[in-house]
């Protein structure tokens, strides 16, 4: 079994669809792979948004606190899905 190259798997995503190769590879250049377990945090309310995740496989939810409740999931993102948008728009949080 081959492992596609993160450029590859860019390029076959309907986001980047019709970017130019070479957007794609510089995009790519800026990315990693990463794996998270069950239970670990993508990132958290009020810190620096400098990064957003391509899902390959799993689930992700976003969860806020709730007082008098606890932590509320109010989205589930899966595979295929981009989550961590704020490093978009300003204050980048």
């Amino acid at each position: 079994m081959s492992q596609k190259g993160i450029d590859t798997l860019l390029a076959e995503h309907a986001v980047f669809a019709g970017l130019p190769d070479a957007d794609i590879k510089f995009i790519a250049g800026c990315a990693e792979n990463v794996k998270f377990d069950a239970g670990e945090y993508l990132f958290h309310d009020g810190g620096e948004a400098n990064h957003f995740f391509l899902l390959r496989y799993g689930q992700v939810a976003i969860q806020v606190y709730a007082p008098g409740k606890g932590s509320l999931t109010v989205a589930t993102f899966s595979q295929g899905d981009i989550v961590g948008w704020s490093w978009l728009f300003p204050p980048y949080r």
